[in-house]
């Protein structure tokens, strides 16, 4: 694990000859991915400065600190790789953030059944996350979603009402809609919320910079 960490070392390094990708809305950055860099003397840039030097112990340091984070922030994040500047990058762990959020809705009695919606394979991760819900038809939930459906409508001010009273205690909070199959989905927005990470990060007293991942690519005609 440590070899691979230091084997992927090299972001950030090719800046040279590099611009951002943006294009049709979709985000400049990868979804889920922030690069970390803590201040040198932190006793987490230590911990970083050590897996990057091969540490015999820094893959469960890393996995440590990892855990820690994810407790301040209240989102499952785990440590992917250092670069070779002694940032460590972090990724929102998806599958855990759609267990906790169908721990959370499942406790409602209206829920009858909770089904992750995979998102079609791409070479980046999605940008969103979604989770499908069936409610129980004799239920006041159910029947308002299967109403909403038949008027062939996505979202109420009462299926926002719903998505609130189901998703209590759930963080990242989702937003809603009733699909053309008459499901509640849930969504949570993975590029959202790497945003609302990074500013947090910012915050700790020893994080030196933080920031999304961004997607390059060569300058046409840029030499290789």
């Amino acid at each position: 694990m440590l070899r691979s960490l230091r084997a992927l070392a090299w972001t950030g390094v090719f800046s040279l000859g590099l611009i951002t990708v943006q294009a049709n809305d979709k985000p400049a950055f990868v979804a889920g991915d922030l690069i970390v860099k803590f201040t040198a003397a932190s006793e987490s840039g230590t911990l970083v400065t050590r897996a990057m030097q091969g540490g015999s112990t820094a893959d469960q340091q890393l996995a440590v600190l990892a855990a820690r984070l994810s407790q301040e922030l209240g989102v499952a994040v785990a440590a992917v790789r250092v670069t070779s500047g002694n940032e460590l990058v972090l990724g929102v762990d998806r599958d855990r953030a759609m267990q906790s959020l169908s721990q959370v809705v499942k406790r409602d009695p209206a829920v009858r059944k909770a089904t992750r919606i995979d998102s079609p394979k791409t070479v980046l991760p999605a940008a969103q996350i979604a989770l499908a819900l069936d409610l129980r038809r004799e239920s006041d939930a159910g029947k308002l979603v299967r109403q909403t459906a038949q008027a062939r409508r996505k979202t109420t001010k009462e299926i926002e009402t719903l998505v609130k009273k189901l998703c209590v205690g759930a963080d990242p909070q989702p937003s809603g809609h009733v699909s053309n199959r008459g499901q509640l989905v849930l969504t949570i927005d993975i590029a959202a919320l790497t945003l609302d990470l990074v500013e947090r990060l910012k915050r700790r007293p020893d994080v030196e910079y933080a920031q999304p991942s961004q997607i390059v690519k060569p300058y046409p005609g840029a030499s290789p």
